[in-house]
């Protein structure tokens, strides 16, 4: 009967030992973005199967090319944003495209702002004040950087999506600046999920019925940064955990139900960064170890056996690189 037990024990323990090293030996998906994203001349498609490029994805790798002293592939984006920035007004889309997107010049600008800091490269920060001083010409009113800026109709948007807030890149602007985002993002932080919008002629918020858990994670993310109290959204996160195994990727704001049954990589990454933000890595296992279960074998986040979205693999990347060096 002990000769049985201590079989059983060796059995779990090789099982569980496999299970670690099949989780932690995954590749990062850096090799994945490169070979499957990003083209000879540094444009970033959005889905491995299209051709379409966002600033979205160009914001991103930026930041990730900063974060990983990646010198020679972030002087390839930085050309690629001059040549389509116009005057500081960047196309969210492409050159055809009338409008832009606060939330990607902003990790542009905060991405060039430390490139400039870093490789001291002054190029790179008159192209930083550029988007900032359209963003503050055009974009700016009573201190808030709204979603956008319709070129065609010459008029900026009259709504912040909260999930838009990027608390680095607010640093670069006035104290009145960043005061505004943490009066707004106060008042809703009681409650275990935030508002997606908030209406500038009403000062009132707009909230969905069904919450995305990539836009509640980038939200509290920065909301923390900003000092705001974020307890509760975490310890909703933290009790999912516990008694699902998971963090579903979307939820019912009234039942705290999850309204679908897939997870999201994003939504984890954006979690993993949040933690490591707060000093809490011994929080941070269990969401790396959920969003490593979602990888591929080449890498890869996937949409569908032969597709993926550059979104969903390059915030994993970022979380990864930034769970792998953490204090370093």
């Amino acid at each position: 009967m002990k000769k049985l037990f201590t079989g059983m024990v060796m059995v779990v323990l090789t099982v569980g030992i496999v299970f670690i090293i099949l989780t932690t030996n995954k590749p990062s998906s850096e090799k994945f973005i490169q070979e499957n994203f990003v083209k000879d001349n540094g444009k970033i498609t959005t889905f491995i199967n299209g051709d379409e490029a966002l600033t979205e994805s160009i914001g991103l790798y930026m930041h990730y090319l900063v974060l990983s002293n990646q010198k020679k592939e972030f002087k390839q984006q930085a050309a690629i944003v001059r040549d389509i920035s116009q005057n500081g007004f960047v196309a969210w889309r492409d050159h055809e495209a009338h409008s832009n997107s606060s939330v990607d010049d902003l990790r542009i600008m905060k991405s060039l702002y430390k490139a400039s800091s870093k490789w001291e490269n002054q190029e790179y920060r008159v192209l930083a004040d550029e988007i900032k001083e359209f963003i503050q010409e055009k974009q700016m009113a009573n201190n808030i950087i709204v979603d956008f800026y319709d070129m065609k109709a010459q008029e900026p948007s009259k709504e912040l999506r909260l999930s838009y807030t990027d608390a680095e890149a607010i640093g670069y602007f006035e104290e009145e600046v960043l005061g505004k985002y943490v009066s707004i993002l106060q008042e809703v932080n009681e409650n275990v999920f935030f508002p997606e919008v908030y209406r500038l002629k009403t000062k009132t918020f707009k909230a969905q019925q069904e919450v995305n858990m990539i836009d509640q994670s980038l939200i509290a993310l920065n909301a923390n940064l900003l000092g705001v109290n974020t307890n509760t959204f975490f310890q909703f996160v933290e009790e999912e955990l516990k008694n699902r195994g998971k963090i579903y990727g979307r939820y019912s704001r009234n039942t705290k139900s999850p309204t679908v049954d897939y997870e999201s990589p994003s939504a984890y990454a954006l979690l993993i960064i949040a933690y490591l933000n707060n000093d809490e890595k011994e929080k941070v296992q269990v969401l790396f170890d959920s969003m490593k279960k979602l990888q591929h074998n080449d890498g890869g986040y996937k949409t569908t056996a032969d597709n993926a979205h550059f979104f969903d693999n390059i915030l994993p990347l970022i979380a990864e690189y930034r769970y792998n060096h953490y204090r370093e």
